[in-house]
């Protein structure tokens, strides 16, 4: 089993003691552009797991639209880390977007983005370096994200 889970579905009652561990969050389960599949990703895999769970799934009974579309979502993988660090975001529509990385004390380390970003998911990679190029040291640190009034703050650790 895994020790951490992004998402726990199960049968009430649990008669049949069937549970499903996702072990990362949906808003990252994406189709590829220029797919033929009739539903996106996200739409399949839940539809798989309602299948496992043993209830029946019909396409037409699915909300148009998908969940989460439309919203500012930022991330950061592996975490803790050593040496290197991906914060993941999702941007809902293209504007300006500023991360940047914070020590403990709240002093800014580094400025990762601070410009025009295009709609879509995107990432960027930490590795541990201030802005002027030097090595940080081993502790906890903070991303922070803006994009337009909307705020996005998580914690990162730095292993050595």
């Amino acid at each position: 089993l895994y020790d951490w889970s992004a998402g726990t579905l199960n049968l009430l009652p649990a008669s049949t003691g069937r549970v499903v561990f996702l072990p990362y969050d949906l808003q990252f389960v994406g189709t590829i552009a220029k797919s033929d599949a009739p539903l996106t990703a996200r739409t399949r895999l839940l539809a798989g797991v309602i299948g496992f769970l043993g209830y029946e799934f019909e396409a037409g009974s699915v909300v148009s639209g998908v969940p989460g579309a439309g919203r500012f979502a930022v991330s950061t993988y592996p975490n803790p880390f050593n040496p290197r660090t991906a914060i993941h975001y999702e941007m809902p529509e293209s504007g300006h977007l500023t991360l940047k990385v914070f020590d403990i004390r709240g002093h800014c380390v580094r400025t990762l983005i601070d410009g025009l970003t295009p709609a879509g998911a995107g990432q960027m990679a930490w590795h541990g370096r201030d802005d002027h190029g030097a090595r940080v040291a081993s502790g906890t640190y903070f991303y922070q994200a803006q994009f337009e009034s909307q705020l996005q703050t998580g914690k990162m650790i730095l292993l050595k």
